[in-house]
């Protein structure tokens, strides 16, 4: 294969793109119609396709491999191959382009006509020039990328600023962090314990460390400028590269600046908790997670309603001072008193706080079990955050009924008893911290369905509710969240003559005000009767009502599981046949449609009877339907 009469030479560590946008533009042609002329696209170079790279360099007279190393290469998924290393696109491809200018002044002066880019640069931790000292700094952003990455089109514009200094910043030292990814990017593995990780994993690690060294020293990381960012990650590194042994002593000076586990470890531990609990859940994130949630059970008194790297705690292993003390409702120091003089715990004043002074709960079960935790009905409330009506009306429903019932004095409760009735009620309950969607305490879904507390905490006993929340700005019996209008669905489903106008909405894929104009307005048929619970008479949607409502309409969200697609792509093909939303006399009904006019545009014929039912069983429960 014949060699180019006018090339360029390759600078060390420059990607393949930068490279041909280089000799496109010494050649006089943007980077993608000069890489038509040789037989490749331009975004094979930029994806890092082999063949078209091999091809590149053979016409402009260098190797391949030193091309090939410094060029990221897409795999496919958002993933990019690096040096032999995983990164995310987000992580090596962002739309801003870093580059040190003092790297480009030398180009330039060198007689390269245009400056080049290092492959080095474009790791979103990269932060500095180890050349120059100079921090890296985005020159420019593009978010399509045969442009982002056609340096041609952008460096000769930015020539004058870039000698004016106008991208200059104030130099400094690299940092251990900014050397060790230089080092291992060059290099590959050595022996340093950060060595065992996926390279984009590590320095996600770093940083995340680095934000929790700054949460310990009260600082924060949303001000940061991004020629400051670098801080955080070479804070972390600090602690990494001494292991789990540091990382875990980290951890531990955190728990020590919150006054209580009730903090719940985000609140301990900030970003670095939420991130490896919810969002770093693949395998290269396993031990870093591993390291965290052993320190969870290690020193944390979790149990039912807690949660463990985004899983609900099921039975609980370790107590506190604090959380025994609030299961036996004894006083907290006499209570430690006891527990030291057993071994359990140290003594006040010699160990950590009340709060975090653990034991083993399995251990310590026989003992607890044995001491006094008969309490009044006031103490019960209190101790578990019942209201008084609520402990009322459970009682006459038969639950929390008392331990002691003398007919001479005051009945008394096992605390414990009531306690486990609680945590009984919150297993496998998934935390929730804004009670929002539909999410209700049992007094306020009691009130709101007029039914009683017994009713709610039998259908959650029978596994009848599938969605429980533990509200964590609540404790006890007030943490307990239910959908209300799942509750809804089973306390009526035998008693009422059908679905309540808002059950029906919420099913169909309308919203409650456009249901009932449809009812008011005599579009679709509605039955009248008592409600069982309030004995008032309202509008039911039964059976046949919702069958005469398919018979003539269907709705969005109904039609796009006839069509078996997106409802996106259900509207586009509605607004392509023209078929109108019905509105009978110009009222708005929502996205419902009539049949006749979806069978005159073609779009599709109405369902058999079998099948409408199909559609209908799906909406209404909420899953995917086969089609």
């Amino acid at each position: 294969m014949n060699t180019l009469p006018l090339s360029v030479q390759r600078v060390d560590q420059e990607p393949a793109f930068s490279f041909l946008s280089r000799l496109a533009h010494h050649n006089g042609l943007p980077a993608a119609i000069f890489a038509e002329d040789l037989g490749i696209k331009f975004s094979e170079v930029v994806a890092g396709h082999a063949d078209a790279i091999i091809r590149l360099a053979a016409r402009a007279g260098v190797e391949p491999e030193e091309i090939l190393g410094w060029t990221p290469k897409h795999l496919g998924d958002r993933e990019h191959e690096f040096r032999g290393e995983i990164f995310h696109a987000k992580s090596i491809k962002a739309t801003s382009i870093k580059a040190c200018p003092a790297c480009l002044r030398q180009d330039i002066e060198s007689g390269r006509h245009m400056g080049a880019l290092r492959a080095q640069w474009m790791p979103r931790y990269s932060y500095i020039c180890h050349d120059h000292g100079l921090p890296l700094v985005a020159i420019w952003s593009e978010r399509t990328p045969s442009r982002r990455y056609d340096t041609s089109l952008h460096l000769p514009e930015l020539r004058d600023r870039i000698f004016a200094g106008e991208f200059d910043r104030s130099p400094r030292e690299p940092s251990y962090f900014d050397t060790y990814l230089y080092n291992r990017l060059r290099n590959g593995r050595g022996e340093n314990w950060l060595d065992n990780f996926d390279l984009h994993a590590a320095c996600v690690f770093c940083d995340l460390l680095g934000r929790a060294v700054m949460k310990l020293n009260g600082q924060t990381t949303i001000r940061l400028e991004e020629t400051t960012k670098w801080i955080v990650p070479a804070q972390g590194y600090e602690v990494a590269l001494h292991g789990e042994e540091a990382i875990e002593q980290l951890l531990f000076e955190l728990e020590k600046r919150a006054e209580a586990p009730q903090a719940r470890p985000k609140g301990v531990y900030g970003d670095i908790y939420d991130r490896l609990a919810h969002d770093l859940t693949s395998p290269s994130y396993d031990q870093f997670r591993e390291i965290l949630a052993r320190r969870l059970r290690k020193a944390w008194p979790l149990g039912p309603g807690d949660e463990l790297m985004g899983e609900p705690v099921l039975e609980r292993r370790l107590h506190s001072v604090l959380t025994a003390s609030r299961e036996t409702a004894l006083d907290r120091r006499r209570l430690r008193k006891l527990l030291a003089e057993r071994g359990f715990v140290r003594p006040s004043g010699e160990g950590l706080t009340d709060a975090w002074e653990l034991f083993d709960a399995y251990d310590a079960q026989s003992f607890l079990s044995d001491l006094d935790d008969l309490v009044s009905a006031k103490e019960l409330r209190d101790a578990l955050h019942i209201p008084r009506p609520q402990l009322d009306l459970l009682r006459e429903d038969g639950f929390l009924q008392p331990k002691l019932d003398p007919d001479d004095a005051k009945p008394l409760w096992s605390l414990k008893e009531g306690t486990r009735f609680i945590d009984d009620l919150l297993k496998g309950a998934r935390p929730i911290h804004v009670a929002m969607h539909g999410w209700s305490s049992i007094p306020q879904v009691c009130k709101s369905l007029w039914i009683r507390p017994g009713e709610v905490v039998r259908l959650i006993q029978a596994g009848e509710l599938k969605r429980i929340g533990s509200y964590s700005q609540a404790n006890g019996y007030g943490s307990i969240l239910v959908d209300r209008d799942e509750v809804e669905r089973h306390i009526s489903r035998d008693e009422a003559p059908g679905m309540t106008i808002e059950a029906f909405a919420k099913a169909v894929g309308l919203k409650p005000p456009e249901a009932r104009r449809l009812i008011l307005d005599e579009q679709m048929p509605s039955t009248i009767a008592q409600n069982p619970k309030r004995k008032a008479r309202q509008r039911y949607i039964s059976a046949q009502d919702h069958a005469a409502f398919d018979y003539r309409f269907i709705t969005l969200r109904g039609l796009a599981l006839v069509l078996g697609d997106t409802w996106q792509s259900t509207l586009s093909r509605l607004g392509a046949a023209e078929v109108r939303r019905f509105t009978g006399d110009g009222r708005d009904y929502g996205p419902v449609f009539l049949w006749e006019d979806l069978e005159e545009k073609l779009i599709c014929r109405w369902p058999s009877e079998q099948r409408v039912r199909e559609i209908r069983a799906s909406m209404h429960s909420g899953q995917p339907h086969d089609h």
